[in-house]
């Protein structure tokens, strides 16, 4: 009847404190009885091991003094191995370009987290290849919302790029793609010197990118203790070299380098040394380490093997640089389309269409560039130095609270 279901309401309701810590304390009992499955177990005991951040560990100790019948040992990760948990930790101002990093993979625990160089290169890329204060303006707005309101994590990395969208527009005079309302800025269109310029720069910019992911590789290998990775490896020091050697002779005859370097010195000492280097960089690895067995089984397979390997390395030194030239491509693309609109617009210009050709460009423009961006940090620099083989700390949490009288 009526009036026992509204006794039966006023019951819970006095007493919902009460069954809310009868639920919980369940709710927690279930949780670590289920954790019991990664223990070892004896007949009186259980055996567990597990990470815990360096921050957290005399916190966490002094729950282990609190508890009966517990000893613990406290163990230095270098001692466990390179499997090690991790977990990333970056200051607030990058932390918003961590899943693009967890895309790729965790690095490992002694291995760089590229996650700020991941924040600095995507928000200057993008700006270079989306240059325009307006619409920079709009993508930061737009960015800020959608943090806001819906709590993306995205959000925040258009908020960074569109203020360097922003910034940059100031650098090519560019507001919604009116050139004239800025009395400066570098147009890239205005003549065909400017195009040529962008696009050197384009490629100059990509030599400098990738001789910085190398020189990361190379701190990465002295941390790990890998001499072959950091002195004699594609990526190395060894292959550094050889990468500016390559530089050097191939830009001049793509017409990017105005000069043409032909001395027997430079090609032995910067092309031919590094190249064996490279080619030998197996068994040159193990005998630095002091490996008895350094040398190669086989020494034709292993020629045959390395040789066609190296002609691999050299075509990847010229296509990961001659890639960047999309940075230059995608920022005189920009104008291009806003060009179109204005055709599209006429004289005197429609406002309507004006607009919406200003919309229409930022949003294709806008997904298109940050997919652009992200495929250069993945496969023209992240594969030259980040391994990305870490495994994540996932610590299991009991959230449940209870009153135990």
């Amino acid at each position: 009847c009526e009036s026992c279901r509204n006794q039966i309401a006023d019951y819970i309701r006095a007493e919902s404190d009460r069954f809310l810590s009868y639920y919980s304390y369940v709710c927690y009992m279930s949780e670590a009885f289920d954790a019991r499955r990664y223990a070892v177990r004896t007949e009186d005991t259980f055996f567990m091991y597990g990470w815990v951040p360096l921050d957290s560990v005399e916190s966490f100790i002094k729950n282990l003094e609190a508890q009966k019948n517990v000893r613990y040992t406290v163990v230095e990760p270098g001692a466990l191995g390179d499997h090690i948990s991790v977990k990333l930790k970056n200051r607030w101002l990058f932390r918003a370009f961590e899943p693009f990093v967890e895309m790729y993979g965790l690095p490992s625990y002694n291995e760089f987290d590229p996650t700020p160089l991941m924040a600095v290169l995507y928000t200057l890329l993008f700006g270079i290849m989306f240059g325009d204060v307006g619409q920079g303006i709009l993508v930061s707005v737009i960015g800020f919302l959608m943090y806001k309101l819906k709590k993306m994590w995205l959000g925040k990395v258009l908020v960074y790029a569109g203020i360097a969208g922003c910034c940059f527009g100031f650098f090519y005079g560019s507001v919604f793609g009116f050139e004239e309302l800025l009395p400066f800025g570098f147009h890239a269109l205005e003549s065909s010197a400017n195009t040529s310029l962008m696009l050197q720069t384009a490629v100059y910019l990509g030599v400098l990118l990738i001789s910085l992911v190398i020189i990361v590789n190379v701190i990465n290998g002295i941390r790990q203790k890998q001499y072959e990775k950091a002195i004699f490896g594609q990526n190395g020091i060894a292959g550094l070299i050889l990468y500016w050697a390559v530089m050097l002779l191939v830009l001049p005859l793509l017409g990017f380098l105005d000069i043409s370097i032909s001395s027997p010195v430079f090609i032995i000492c910067a092309f031919v040394l590094p190249l064996i280097l490279v080619l030998l960089r197996d068994p040159l690895g193990k005998l630095v380490s002091g490996d008895p067995d350094w040398k190669p089984d086989n020494l034709l397979d292993f020629l045959l093997e390395n040789i066609f390997e190296l002609v691999e390395v050299l075509l990847s030194y010229v296509t990961n640089t001659v890639s960047f030239l999309r940075v230059g491509i995608f920022a005189l693309s920009h104008a291009g389309m806003m060009t179109v609109v204005f055709l599209l617009a006429g004289e005197p210009r429609n406002p309507v269409v004006v607009i919406l050709g200003n919309l229409v460009v930022m949003g294709i423009e806008g997904l298109l560039v940050g997919i652009q961006v992200l495929r250069l940090n993945f496969y023209e620099m992240f594969g030259r130095f980040f391994e990305a083989d870490g495994r994540a700390y996932s610590p299991i949490t009991i959230n449940y609270k209870s009153a135990n009288e």
